[in-house]
């Protein structure tokens, strides 16, 4: 978080040495509608320091890798949910009740980028309610995420580091309502 910063602002960066490659998710307190709702933006960039060699025009992206696919997460000892992906360009989620079933469900906008193979950053904003901000690191091959949650209500400003262990519960073949792709392989 940005000490002294008006409006209050807070910046991610997701930093790859082996490629060379950052994403900085830029966010800041307030929209135009809601005092307490956050706002961002993400930039791609590469990392340049000496014994890192920064490539010239690739950078992180955006993806749908993930549209489709389900996870359940255990945040703690007595939170546990389950996320969807379910389009490009939002998801739902759902908190498990305290005898396991399941709870209110949920969606929001949110992005997906590419870090590198099985390596994701979820960015997903809670608008019109909360105003969370929950940007966490997804990472397929050990099945934890971790992240921070940034958020404003009645005790202020707060960031906040959230982590859990995942288990992937399935997918479902959604992609090809959302349009041609604009990138093929092999092209």
């Amino acid at each position: 978080m940005h000490s002294g910063s008006r409006p209050r602002a807070s910046v991610k960066i997701a930093l790859d040495l082996l490629n060379g490659l950052t994403t900085c998710i830029v966010s800041k307190m307030g929209t135009e509608y809601y005092g307490n709702e956050v706002s961002y933006r993400t930039i791609f960039g590469t990392a340049e320091m000496d014994g890192v060699e920064a490539p010239k025009y690739i950078r992180h992206e955006f993806t749908d890798e993930l549209v489709g696919h389900g996870f359940t997460r255990s945040w703690s000892d007595i939170t546990t949910s389950m996320h969807l992906y379910t389009t490009p360009h939002s998801a739902a989620w759902t908190i498990y009740t305290q005898d396991q079933t399941l709870g209110m469900q949920w969606s929001a906008p949110c992005i997906y980028v590419k870090l590198r193979d099985g390596v994701f950053i979820f960015n997903l904003m809670e608008e019109a309610c909360d105003g969370i901000e929950t940007c966490i690191a997804i990472n397929e091959k050990t099945m934890r995420v971790c992240g921070f949650e940034y958020e404003g209500g009645s005790r202020g400003v707060e960031l906040t580091v959230v982590g859990a262990i995942a288990r992937h519960i399935g997918c479902y073949d959604v992609k090809h309502f959302f349009g041609p792709k604009t990138k093929v392989k092999g092209a």
